[in-house]
Formats: structure tokens, C-alpha cells, sequence
């Protein structure tokens, strides 16, 4: 019962209680006339009653009522929020060169990445950048303490079949979620400059070509690493000897500090001597030596008997450190007048 319900309920007793005191006193004032009383007594009893049941009833028959919730508020629709902002990059991007070669060496925060390597620049194509028909390689990364941030992977992939001293292009793109767009990063290579020395050591003459009035034969030798555009393009030759008495089949050792140093690109190169053997007895005049930029020749008159002897190097690829060396034997091809063989070291390294 609640403390409402009680107060009604005394109230309607102390009502009751009065109204019973009225009937009685009623009573009492009119027995004495000798008219009965004791029905309005009863009915006021009853009344009493029925008041105080009333109230009491009336009270605690209805429910209690409990305080109701307030309404929800209309929920608003939920848009789509897309697929989001890829958050996966690539970072700290090192590059080691030799003159064919490269390692490249990067940090990720997912542990996938693909790359693609190519002698061209990565062209923008208004939203992203592509390397044409450049195979691309999905790599695998090392995972590395990230201080907290969550897990980081470290990346190294070699590169090689590079050309010395040139450039060449790395595309990174690293996915992320579904249907997120992916993110790029681009990096330089640059390799190093390849240096070929040719020295000549030592040259057997076969035939000294002399048939003028000096007896054996006066030969002067240039040496030289042919270009890059090919074994008879034209060239500053590195060095000439004097002209020397040296008669068929005779060995002749080339004294120090004649030869030849280029850069090339190329993976094979052509190592060259000139030959010139002097037939200029004074009867013919204009013997001159042609200067400058010449290419080998091969070819006799009044003045010279010439030819050059040759020959292919194979040039290191791989990945050696310092110098690399090797010996080969350069010869003369066809039959001229003047025939005769060296045996030169090649000399490789780049920087």
C-alpha cells in the first residue's frame, strides 16, 4: 500500500468514525420521545462503511503507474562511406649500384608490394602512373619492429642486366583494402660508369711486309678500345710507338705506358693495334700520317703497308668487386701485306 493509499483510507475511517458518533447521539436525542432511531444509526454505519471501503478499494484497485520511457528519436538514414583512404605507403627507399647492377632496399607497412623496373620514366596518366609493357613482381617483405605503430616489413630485390652509367626507373604500388585506390611511389637508379683499359704486352710479327731498300721492317703500332658505335667507327687512338726494326717472325715487347682507357656501355668490346710498316724510300712524296679521329685500316701503297689486328671482349656482368682482368690475343683477319699478333690484358672496373 502506498502512502497515498493509507492517507485516503484513514481519512475515510475518521469520516466513518464522525458520521457512527452523529447516529448514535441522534439515537440518544430521540429515544426519549419514544421514536426508534436505530435505522438511521445503521444506515450511517453502513454509510461509514461503504465510505471507507470505497476509498480504500477505490485506491488500491488501480494500477500503479510506472514513468515511460521517452520516444526514440528517428534514426537518419546511413549513407555508404565508400571503401576509404588506402593507408599502405612505402618509405626510405635506398638504392646500391655496381655499372650492371642495383640493389634496391625499401621499408612497407603491409607485406606485400609490386614492383616494375624500366629504362623509361614512369608516365602519369591523369590518376596513376604505368610502365607500359614493363613486367611487374610482387614482392614479400621481412617484418621489422615498428616502434608501436603496428607491423612494418622490410623489402630488398636486386636488379641487374642494368647499362653502366645510365638510368633506369622503379614503380612501386602497394593495394590496399577492396576497392581502395592504390598508392605510388617512383625512384631513380643511376649505375656506375664502366672503365675498359686495353694494355698491350707483347706482339709476334709473322710478316714484316718490308720489301722496300731499308731491309727489316720499320713498324710503328697505335693502340686502341674501339667505340661504342662499332669496331670501324672512328676514333683518337690512345698511343703510338715509335717505329721499330722488327723482322718476320720476330717477338717485340711493348714497353710500358702505351694502351688505351674508355668508358663504355656496351658488354663486349673490340681491343685494336695498328700496324704500319714504313716503305717510304723518299721516292715518293706526300707519305704524310693521317691525324685525328681515323678508323683501322687495312691496306698497302707506295708509303705503308697497314692492317690492325683485333679482337671481342667479353666485358663482366655480374657482380665483381675492384678491378676484373683478363688476357686475350688480338690477330689480323685476312691477308694483308703486314700480318702479325699481340696479346693484351683488358683491364675492367667501374665508379
Amino acid at each position: 500500500m502506498t502512502i497515498t493509499t493509507a492517507l485516503n483510507t484513514a481519512t475515510a475511517l475518521n469520516t466513518a468514525t464522525a458520521l457512527n458518533a452523529n447516529s448514535r447521539r441522534t439515537a440518544t436525542r430521540t429515544n426519549g420521545t419514544g421514536t426508534s432511531t436505530s435505522r438511521t444509526g445503521r444506515v450511517g454505519k453502513i454509510a461509514a462503511v461503504a465510505l471507507a471501503l470505497s476509498a480504500g478499494l477505490g485506491t488500491i484497485a488501480g494500477p500503479a503507474r510506472a514513468e515511460s520511457p521517452p520516444a526514440p528519436k528517428p534514426q537518419l538514414e546511413l549513407k555508404d562511406k565508400g571503401p576509404g583512404v588506402n593507408t599502405h605507403k612505402v618509405w626510405d627507399i635506398k638504392t646500391t649500384a655496381g655499372d650492371t647492377w642495383a640493389d634496391v632496399t625499401f621499408l612497407a607497412n603491409t607485406p606485400g608490394v609490386i614492383v616494375q623496373v624500366g629504362a623509361n620514366k614512369p608516365s602519369w596518366t591523369g590518376d596513376h602512373y604505368t610502365m607500359g609493357a614493363v613486367s611487374p613482381r610482387y614482392l614479400k617483405g621481412t617484418p621489422v619492429p615498428s616502434n608501436g605503430n603496428g607491423t612494418n616489413y622490410r623489402f630488398t630485390f636486386p636488379v641487374d642486366g642494368l647499362l653502366p652509367n645510365s638510368y633506369s626507373y622503379v614503380l612501386f604500388t602497394v593495394n590496399g583494402a577492396a576497392l581502395q585506390k592504390p598508392n605510388q611511389s617512383t625512384a631513380t637508379i643511376l649505375t656506375k660508369t664502366r672503365y675498359v683499359r686495353m694494355t698491350p704486352v707483347k706482339i709476334h710479327v709473322s710478316d714484316d711486309a718490308d720489301h722496300g731498300i731499308r731491309g727489316k721492317g720499320e713498324i710503328s703500332f697505335g693502340f686502341r678500345v674501339a667505340p661504342d658505335a662499332g669496331s670501324l667507327a672512328p676514333s683518337i687512338w690512345g698511343s703510338w710507338t715509335d717505329e721499330v726494326k722488327i723482322k718476320s717472325g720476330a717477338d717485340w715487347t711493348v714497353p710500358l705506358g702505351h694502351g688505351d682507357t674508355v668508358t663504355s656501355k656496351n658488354n663486349s668490346v673490340y681491343v685494336q693495334i695498328q700496324g704500319r710498316e714504313n716503305d717510304d724510300d723518299g721516292a715518293v712524296d706526300n707519305c704524310a700520317v693521317e691525324g685525328g679521329s681515323v678508323s683501322p685500316l687495312q691496306q698497302s701503297d707506295n708509303c705503308y703497308d697497314e692492317s690492325y689486328a683485333e679482337a671481342l671482349v667479353q666485358l663482366p656482368v655480374g657482380r665483381y668487386v675492384g678491378m676484373h682482368s683478363q688476357n686475350v690475343k688480338a690477330v689480323v683477319s685476312r691477308s694483308p701485306n703486314l700480318v702479325f699478333q699481340a696479346d693484351v690484358k683488358v683491364d675492367t672496373w667501374y665508379s
